[in-house]
């Protein structure tokens, strides 16, 4: 028992950070998608004391989960739930400073093994540019009430290298990820064009400890959406918390392509379903 723990103590210190996902593999070795999407978007699992989180971008925290370490080798994120749930249990096949190999069941009862890299792996630079991706801002209209609108937002993220370092991060004290908020604080013109994308805005800004500052249109549309994306970011800069370099703050430059969109959905009664 004692050596269990020792060793399921050591798992635990080991695993701590973040870590890419770069390939997801059913038991046959061909490329699968598991709980959380497949390898080729944006996919990090990040290790924090006996916590665990799933980030779909660089930026955002992710539903933090206490989990249980358990067998010297494996951890279990739902530990308390009552059935054996896919994806619940991770067993470690194989870990050190580089790589981080985990294996689960899967929905279909198929073992499937994720494959990722320390996101150490990726320095940070200090005159690097940090591109975050795409961000969709969509905002759906409700047939019954075109004043009604859903405000929402997508996520455009390839796990590309161009993506892997890392990154400040976005924590909104009543939850919620950059995206979506972004789209909650922007109102499009009462004339935006119906079920088409628009061109691509590109926003630069910085992050201290200060927060996000600096915002920078780097490629713009119309004056009016310009000033909205800046109006919105400033609503949120004090949301952003800076990236800790031997545990000091540093100034980093974020870079996002936003793209906008705007529909009408058609709402069916429940029974028509």
């Amino acid at each position: 028992m004692m050596s269990l723990l020792t060793y399921s103590q050591k798992l635990k210190d080991r695993i701590q950070g973040d870590w890419l996902c770069v390939s997801i593999l059913d038991s046959q070795g061909h490329a699968t998608t598991g709980k959380y999407g497949n390898a080729d978007g944006f996919l990090k699992f990040r290790f924090k004391n006996s916590t665990f989180s799933v980030c779909k971008s660089p930026f955002d925290k992710g539903l933090i989960q206490d989990i249980v370490f358990k067998n010297g080798n494996s951890f279990d994120w739902l530990p308390n739930a009552r059935y054996d749930l896919p994806e619940r249990v991770y067993v470690v096949k194989n870990i050190n400073d580089k790589y981080l190999i985990l294996a689960t069941r899967a929905q279909n009862g198929d073992t499937i093994t994720y494959y990722f890299m320390n996101q150490k792996n990726f320095p940070y630079s200090e005159t690097k540019i940090i591109d975050n991706g795409i961000i969709v801002v969509k905002h759906l209209c409700l047939s019954t009430n075109k004043k009604s609108i859903n405000r929402v937002s997508e996520y455009q993220i390839s796990n590309d290298s161009i993506h892997s370092s890392l990154s400040p991060t976005f924590e909104y004290s009543g939850g919620g990820n950059f995206g979506d908020l972004l789209s909650i604080n922007i109102k499009l013109p009462e004339d935006f064009p119906l079920d088409q994308v628009s061109d691509e805005l590109i926003l630069d800004f910085d992050v201290t400890a200060k927060g996000a500052q600096n915002f920078r249109i780097v490629k713009g549309l119309s004056n009016e959406i310009n000033s909205e994306m800046i109006t919105a970011m400033e609503k949120l800069h004090k949301s952003w918390k800076p990236l800790v370099i031997d545990d000091k703050p540093v100034k980093t430059t974020l870079r996002f392509h936003i793209y906008f969109y705007k529909a009408i959905v058609e709402l069916q009664p429940p029974w028509k379903h």
